[in-house]
Parts: C-alpha cells; structure tokens; sequence
C-alpha cells in the first residue's frame, strides 16, 4: 500500500515538472530550428556562415569572409550547389548564407522568407562573370570576345540581361532544346555549367541548365557558327574538369585583375556582367 503511494506521488510529480517545462517553452518543438534574427553584420560575430563550394577549403573561407565581414564566425560550412546552401539557412543548420550580389537581387525576387543583410557599397567593382578557357585555346577566346563585342554594340547583351537576369521574375524559360540548330557547322563548343552564380547559369532541380546562360550562348554560337552543348558540373571541380579537357570552357567564372596577374594555365574571355560586391541572406 506505501509502496503504491510512493508511486502515485512520483507520477504525480512528474506530470507536474513536465507541465511547468512546457508553460516555460522548455519543449518547444521549434527549438533548434528558428534562426536569430539578424539585421546588421555585427550580430554575425559567432554564428556559422554558408555557401556553396569552390575551388577554395572550407577552413580558407572562413577566414576569407571574417576579413571582409570583420567578425569571427563560429564555423563556415560549404554545399555542392545553391538549393542545398538555402535549405541550410532555412533550417537553421547557418545563420547566415553569401552569395554574389546579383544571385541575392535573384532570390530576394524569386523566394520567400530572406532578407538581405545591408553591406556598405564598394567604390569600385569587385571582378566581372567572364568565361575561363585553357590558355592554348586561344582562338576560342578571341572568337567569343569577338561575338560578346558585336553582343554589346546591336545591345542584345544588354536585353537579355534585362530579361533573364535584372527582370528575371517574370522571364520565361529558356533551355538548350529552344537553341537555334547551326546545321553548317561541325564544331562544338562544349560550355561546362555548375548553377553556381544564380541567374547568370540557372540550372532546374535536375541540374538541367536554362536561362541567361543558354540564351547568351545560343548568340554566341549564331555568331561563331558553332554547336554548343552544355555540361552541368560540381563548382568546386569544374576548374579541374577544364583543365581535364572534360569542356572547352567554364561559362560563369569570377575574374579580375588581380586573380589573373598570376597564373599561366588558362585565359578569360571579356566579362558579360559585372559584380560589385559580395551579399549576405538571412532569414527575415
């Protein structure tokens, strides 16, 4: 009977404890999921940054964008493409996510529940998009600079920069099937993608490209009347992949003075669009 009493009691007080820890929010099922909210860099100090995987380790990132930012982050972790790195920032696996600035202009367009962190503007450019090349393919080069200069002197570089990049809402899928065939020619340019660089090389859930990237290498091909078949790529091997000889070029490919001052084992296009700054998304 005592024993019985013991075990009412212990019961009982159990069921009181559970009680209060849930009044308290102790149990929240939400717990570990909602991500703070951020609205200035400074509250970046000690949480963990995001993006999508480059040529450059994880460890090197980190480092990278405390300078730029001016904090010190928790831990910097990389993902192979863009859906995974906002899946991560949804569930709060990282506070915050970078991308370039024209990428954040996309999604802040294209999907809810981010805002953007405000970053004083820079004086100068940061680097232009170009195209990356094996620097013995240097008739290629000169072909494709030669086309991207007629692009940008009829304007159609700049229209379908208004369409599929600063207006890319409302613009409507364009994909390699929709590209004019060159039926006289018996050249391929073979254009590695990775959907790295949102909307300039836009790929579908299935890693399919479309959008500015077709559409601007459908021109190209016109004027250098050359095939272009596309290859979709993982960004932090797709250097490795044009130097393997896997594609005849990289088509979205960050590039400046400084980044081609010392190297010899490939060459850049001229740049079809310029960034000016890194930008940074959090949960609103």
């Amino acid at each position: 009977m005592i024993n019985t009493k013991k075990k009412i009691i212990t019961v009982a007080v159990v069921l009181a404890i559970l009680l209060i820890s849930a009044s308290l929010g102790l149990f929240r099922e939400d717990k570990g999921v909602t991500s703070p909210d951020i609205e200035t860099v400074n509250e970046l100090e000690g949480t963990t940054l995001g993006g999508v995987a480059a040529r450059m380790p994880d460890n090197s990132a980190k480092i990278l964008f405390e300078s730029l930012l001016g904090v010190k982050l928790r831990n910097y972790q990389s993902y192979q493409n863009t859906f995974e790195t906002l899946s991560a920032l949804r569930t709060n696996e990282i506070q915050a996510a970078w991308f370039p600035d024209v990428t954040v202009r996309y999604l802040l367009q294209m999907e809810e529940g981010f805002k953007e962190i405000p970053m004083p503007q820079n004086e100068k450019p940061r680097l232009d998009f170009a195209m990356a090349l094996k620097s013995d393919n240097i008739s290629l080069r000169d072909e494709i600079n030669a086309a991207i200069a007629t692009l940008k002197e009829n304007g159609m570089l700049e229209d379908l920069q208004d369409y599929y990049v600063t207006n890319a809402k409302s613009a409507m899928k364009f994909k390699p099937s929709d590209m004019e065939q060159i039926s006289d020619s018996n050249q391929t340019i073979y254009v590695g993608i990775t959907g790295a660089v949102w909307p300039l090389d836009l790929v579908d859930i299935e890693l399919n490209p479309y959008g500015f990237s077709v559409a601007l290498m459908n021109e190209i091909g016109k004027l250098t009347h050359k095939k272009v078949k596309f290859v979709t790529l993982k960004n932090d091997t797709a250097f490795s992949s044009l130097m393997g000889g896997k594609v005849d070029l990289l088509f979205c490919y960050g590039t400046s003075q400084s980044t081609l001052s010392d190297t010899k084992n490939y060459i850049m296009t001229d740049g079809y669009y310029t960034m000016n700054q890194y930008s940074y998304l959090v949960l609103e």
